[in-house]
């Protein structure tokens, strides 16, 4: 009787340092089978809680993922960003979800960076429909879908109301809802709002204040009914009679007309600035500068469209999620890469404010248009897309792009005539587009 204790006692001692061991194995063995994903994104290491946030819902919902966020610095540009992530697929240790710029696309493509999203997208073509089309042309080569949209913004004019109204002039979105809204409407209103305010006989008050930027003087071009390229990207077109009346219209806005600051007015104070400070009635930019207007008190303002030329056109500045070519985990990759385009993830998008959301249902809704905050008219931002398009890139992109801003300050100073500037790029650019 008492063996039969001793040995019952025995057996069941082993089984309890059996489950014993067997409890503490199971955090560890949970913990070698979470799949490692990384994803990458450039800019300052302060971003970096942003887009912690970011996926913490995705995190949350799939404890079998071990997803690492990893901070690429890139100031001033992506060229660092995209030197290091090519490193990284060339030597096997890929980022497996990728944040890429639109102008960086077609080269990074054409290195065969990135996994072709195409058999995930057909059988879940649901992942897509919500965005906006204009969008996913920007992440597609040779008629396959190798990234998705991340978020986008077109260019607006942002208006000082208060100025308009003390000038007694119609409103910019009341000239556009009459097809009013033009070249010729642009400067006239430009002229009404320039100003010597406090007598001293120089202008302290500016109708306008473009910027010069590579991307923000093309618009110019385009609406002339010009182009920087001809259609296969291997002749520069810069120099046509409708490319250069865009360019000169411009620079004549502080050069013929005074309505505008020139480059050197600015140097003590940036034309958003200007703006925010009530010494401009009109600046143009994107969805980026509303975090930083909505601190004004001293007016109101609100955003429209672009005025038109012999065309409308507004510039599309966009991102996207990739996933690396040798991605090792590609399947677990795309279910980050539909999370960060769907609801979830575009919702988060829409609270980080900077950009608008791919996707229509958010970008159209209350939580991202925010009625009772400016800018009233938050849909222009939408409805630009209609007249949208993005810059003509191409890999060498970015050495004409280089060349044909510095040749332009010439123009923008009033030192060179814009069929003396236009003549100078094509013959630089050319030679690029010819090697």
């Amino acid at each position: 009787m008492s063996r039969n204790i001793c040995a019952g006692r025995l057996r069941a001692f082993v089984i309890l340092v059996v489950m014993v061991m067997m409890i503490g194995a199971v955090p560890q063995t949970l913990a070698t089978s979470r799949i490692p994903l990384t994803l990458t994104f450039w800019g300052e290491g302060k971003d970096l809680p942003v887009y912690e946030n970011l996926v913490a819902p995705f995190v949350k919902a799939h404890p079998d993922i071990d997803l690492k966020v990893v901070n690429i610095p890139s100031l001033g540009g992506t060229q660092s960003y995209v030197t290091k992530v090519l490193t990284m697929i060339a030597g096997g240790t890929p980022p497996d979800v990728l944040q890429i710029d639109a102008p960086d696309f077609v080269a990074m493509a054409g290195r065969n960076a990135f996994y072709n999203l195409d058999t995930f997208l057909t059988k879940e073509p649901e992942v897509k429909a919500d965005i906006y089309p204009q969008l996913l042309s920007a992440f597609q080569a040779d008629g396959h879908q190798y990234a998705l949209p991340k978020d986008f913004t077109t260019v607006v004019v942002y208006y000082n109301e208060d100025m308009f109204r003390d000038a007694g002039l119609k409103m910019p979105n009341e000239y556009a809802r009459e097809g009013q809204w033009t070249w010729d409407t642009l400067l006239k209103v430009a002229k009404a709002l320039t100003k010597d305010v406090d007598g001293d006989g120089k202008v302290d008050q500016f109708g306008v204040a473009p910027e010069t930027w590579g991307g923000f003087w093309n618009f110019w071009v385009w609406q002339a009914g010009g182009r920087e390229f001809n259609d296969a990207i291997t002749e520069s077109t810069i120099n046509s009679p409708q490319a250069r009346e865009g360019l000169q219209f411009l620079s004549d806005l502080w050069n013929k007309y005074h309505v505008a600051p020139t480059p050197a007015q600015k140097t003590s104070m940036q034309a958003y600035q200007m703006f925010q400070n009530g010494k401009v009635g009109m600046v143009m930019y994107g969805r980026w500068m509303v975090a930083t207007y909505r601190q004004v008190k001293s007016f109101r303002w609100d955003i429209a469209p672009l005025p038109a030329g012999k065309e409308k056109a507004t510039p599309i500045f966009s991102s996207g999620w990739a996933i690396a070519r040798n991605a090792k985990h590609p399947d677990k990759a795309w279910e980050l890469l539909r999370y960060l385009c769907g609801a979830e993830g575009q919702r988060a998008i829409a609270e980080l404010g900077v950009g608008v959301p791919v996707s229509k249902t958010i970008a159209e809704s209350d939580m991202f248009i925010q009625p009772g905050m400016p800018p009233k008219h938050a849909s222009v931002f939408m409805e630009s897309l209609e007249f949208g398009r993005f810059l003509p890139f191409f890999e060498q992109y970015g050495k004409a792009d280089s060349i044909t801003n510095k040749e332009l300050d010439r123009l923008w100073i009033g030192q060179s005539s814009a069929e003396e500037v236009t003549n100078a790029i094509k013959n630089q650019v050319d030679a690029i587009l010819k090697r």
